[in-house]
C-alpha cells in the first residue's frame, strides 16, 4: 500500500513514519486535517492506545475525511462526548471495551463498527463486558454468529479454539459436506448449554462423513497439480522456497502442490487433507515464499473454492475442535 504524504506550504512533504505506523488506514483518512492544522501532529505523537481506538472508532463512523475540529475532539474530549455526535448513543461498556482492545494498532473500520453493534446486542454485550482482552478476530467471529448461536456455550469456545473468526464459515462447509441444513445445524448447536455438547455434536457430524475417495482434480483454474517429486524439487530450487519440506506428506497423499504461471504472476498453492472434511487450501505463495497481493491472492483462492476446496483458515475452528475432542478421548482413555 502506498503511503500518503502531507505538505505544509513550501516545506518538504511529510509522510507517516514508524511512530504513527500503528495508525494504519487512519493515516490516509487524516491527511487533510493534518495538512490544515499542524498541531494535530503533536497530539498524535502523544497518543496512547486507548485514545488511538477512540480516534479509530470515530473516524470509522465518519463519512469522508474528518475536519481538524472533529479529530481534536476525538483526541482530547471525554470519549462519550466526542463519539456521541458521530455514532449516536454510545452503548453501555464502550469505554471499557476500547480499553480492552489490542495496543499494537488500530482495527479495521468494519471491526470498530461491528464492536458497537455487538455492544448493542444484549447477549454479545454481556459476554464482552467480562472479557479482559478483546481481539479483532474475536470481534469478527462474534459479529458473524447468527442469533441462535449467541449463547454462552458458543462464547466459551472463543479464546480456547483457533480460528473462531471463521467458525460460521466452517459450519457452513461442514453442513454442506454432510448434507445437513445449515439452519437446522445452528439451531441444534444453539440449544446446548455446555461447550462440550457443541464440540461433541460437531465431532459426531464430522466423523459420520464418508472418507474422501479421490484426490482433487489435476487442474483447478490456472493451477496444475505437481505429482512428480523431481519436478517439485526442481521448482523448490528455482524458487528458493520450502516445498521440499512437504515431500513426505505429498508421498503419503495428505498434501498436494499446485503451480500456476498465469498472467506472469507465478504462484504455488499448498492443499492439505483435513480429517474427513476433505481438502483445504493452506496457502498460496509466490517465488521465495513471497505473499501475493491481497486481491490477487483472494482471486486465486476463489478458484479453489469453486472446486469445493475452502481456505484452511475457514475450517480451522472445526479442525481444532475435532483435534481437541480426539485429545480428550485419549486422556480419558
Amino acid at each position: 500500500m502506498s503511503l500518503t504524504t502531507t505538505s505544509f506550504g513550501d516545506e518538504r512533504p511529510l509522510r507517516p513514519g514508524f511512530l504513527v505506523g500503528p495508525l494504519g488506514w487512519l493515516n490516509q483518512r487524516l491527511t487533510k486535517a493534518l495538512a490544515s492544522d499542524r498541531e494535530l501532529f503533536v497530539r498524535l505523537f502523544e497518543l496512547d492506545p486507548h485514545r488511538m481506538h477512540v480516534l479509530g472508532l470515530g473516524v470509522a463512523y465518519h463519512d469522508g475525511e474528518p475536519s481538524p475540529e472533529i479529530v481534536k475532539s476525538l483526541l482530547a474530549e471525554p470519549p462519550k462526548s466526542a463519539l456521541g455526535p458521530i455514532i449516536g448513543q454510545c452503548p453501555k461498556g464502550l469505554g471499557r471495551a476500547l480499553q480492552a482492545l489490542p495496543q499494537q494498532a488500530v482495527l479495521n473500520p468494519e471491526s470498530y463498527r461491528a464492536l458497537v453493534s455487538l455492544l448493542d446486542d444484549r447477549s454479545t454485550a454481556n459476554y464482552l463486558h467480562h472479557c479482559r482482552s478483546i481481539t479483532e478476530p474475536m470481534i469478527v467471529g462474534l459479529a458473524a454468529l447468527p442469533e441462535s448461536l449467541r449463547r454462552p456455550a458458543i462464547f466459551k469456545l472463543f479464546g480456547q479454539t483457533e480460528g473462531m473468526d471463521s467458525f460460521v464459515r466452517g459450519l457452513q462447509f461442514l453442513s454442506a459436506r454432510a448434507g445437513v441444513s445449515f439452519d437446522y445445524l445452528i439451531e441444534h448447536l444453539g440449544s446446548f448449554d455446555q461447550p462440550e455438547q457443541v464440540i461433541a455434536k460437531i465431532t459426531d457430524l464430522a466423523e459420520s462423513l464418508p472418507l474422501p475417495d479421490r484426490l482433487p482434480d489435476p487442474r483447478i483454474g490456472p493451477f496444475v497439480r505437481l505429482d512428480n517429486i523431481a519436478e517439485i524439487r526442481s521448482l523448490a530450487k528455482a524458487w528458493h522456497n520450502c516445498l521440499v519440506n512437504h515431500l513426505y506428506e505429498v508421498n503419503e497423499g495428505t498434501k498436494l502442490i499446485y503451480l500456476s504461471i498465469e498472467d506472469g504472476l507465478p504462484a504455488v498453492a499448498l492443499v492439505v487433507r483435513v480429517h474427513r472434511l476433505g481438502w483445504a487450501l493452506a496457502q498460496i505463495k509466490g517465488p521465495r515464499n513471497i505473499d501475493l497481493d491481497r486481491i490477487e491472492a483472494s482471486r486465486k483462492s476463489d478458484k479453489f473454492a469453486a472446486a469445493g476446496i475452502p481456505r484452511l483458515a475457514d475450517v480451522a475452528a472445526v479442525k481444532d475442535l475435532l483435534w481437541r475432542r480426539q485429545f480428550l478421548r485419549g486422556v480419558r482413555g
